[in-house]
């Protein structure tokens, strides 16, 4: 009874704070996939495109203190027999893509909804193509790992403090809306620390807990892990990101799974016009490499005979793993156009080796 009472307290506050401030915006476009292949065997070369949109309102009170945004978002990604693009609304596991935020003071932020916040992949992830676009142009690279925490991505809450400290801050966020025990919700909490160290740049350290039930057998093992990174601003015009990432090893039966460790690196450096009569050009590159992963589990030997031997333990190794990603940009008019370039490779473990381009 008291949860109830609580949240529509909550509904009622949303409601009846009326919104002094409104913006809207939107978003559309386009990406266009002219090849990508790999050096595996019979598998083809493949080419692609999506479009993309979507429209987003925000609003906030007189004094700043309690606002709300929420987004509807559509993707085309494919054409069907019948040539009639295939449009997905888009709702991250069935939660809409909104919340609302309340800051009574200058120390703490409160909000309550979709929690998308935290990403500390700037160049490298959201920053790759400077905006929402990424989410389609680049979500091969996004959605693998390199080193650097993405940020949240699903319903619950979040706090942000902001201490009497210059640079720091810490943020929590708790899962709310993904589990279903105690133990399911609060073993998802995500904690982080950044420190903003001037002009110079920023490190941040953050903890990812797992609200994850699925197996290593599953498709959506999310153990938890430790990211570590520092964006550093070299000039006016160039700025570099490294990022590190520890998984801690993930048991399930006899099953014992150690992550490959993650590093990454990004650049980006403006470049200016170049003689071209355009509009700034823009160079961004970005590099990931894992290694050390295995698989561990114990299992029953025998002889030819059927007698039984005893117990050994297999171990398979996973391979390194390089990525490599190169984006040019040019501004033009409202327009911005980008040529995005990447290879991959694997090596070593127990699989054989193979090379990727997009």
């Amino acid at each position: 009874m008291k949860k109830n009472i609580l949240i529509f307290t909550f509904v009622v506050f949303f409601a009846l704070n009326a919104f002094a401030e409104f913006s809207l915006s939107g978003l559309v476009g386009t990406s266009v996939n002219l090849l990508t292949g790999t050096s595996i065997e019979d598998d083809p070369l493949r080419a692609g495109g999506s479009l993309f949109g979507r429209i987003q309102l925000t609003g906030q009170n007189h004094n700043g203190t309690f606002g709300g945004l929420i987004r509807a978002q559509a993707v085309a990604t494919y054409i069907t027999p019948e040539n009639i693009p295939s449009w997905s609304w888009w709702q991250p596991t069935n939660i809409p893509y909104a919340w609302a935020w309340w800051q009574p003071n200058e120390i703490a932020r409160l909000q309550i909804g979709f929690i998308d916040d935290f990403a500390v992949n700037e160049i490298v992830g959201w920053g790759y193509f400077a905006n929402d676009a990424e989410e389609h142009v680049a979500r091969q690279w996004n959605n693998s790992p390199c080193g650097f925490y993405r940020g949240t991505w699903w319903g619950g809450a979040s706090l942000s403090l902001t201490p009497p400290i210059p640079g720091l801050a810490v943020n929590l966020a708790v899962p709310y809306f993904v589990g279903d025990t105690a133990e399911d919700v609060y073993r998802g909490i995500h904690a982080q620390v950044v420190y903003n160290v001037g002009d110079i740049g920023r490190a941040a350290l953050t903890f990812a807990g797992n609200n994850w039930r699925q197996t290593i057998h599953g498709s959506n093992l999310h153990p938890s892990a430790v990211y570590a990174s520092f964006l550093m601003n070299v000039n006016d015009y160039t700025d570099m990101n490294f990022g590190i990432t520890y998984t801690f090893p993930e048991r399930d039966g006899i099953y014992v799974y150690n992550q490959p460790f993650v590093a990454g690196f990004g650049l980006s450096t403006m470049l200016g016009d170049m003689g071209l009569n355009l509009g700034d050009i823009e160079l961004k590159s970005r590099l990931s490499a894992s290694f050390g992963g295995r698989r561990r589990h114990n299992e029953n030997e025998f002889d030819e005979h059927g007698v039984w031997l005893g117990v050994r333990e297999l171990v398979v190794k996973e391979p390194f793993i390089m990525r490599i990603g190169v984006l040019p940009s040019v501004e033009y008019n409202n327009f911005r156009i980008y040529m995005n370039t990447e290879i991959s490779f694997l090596a070593g473990g127990d699989f054989d080796s193979a090379f990727g381009f997009l």
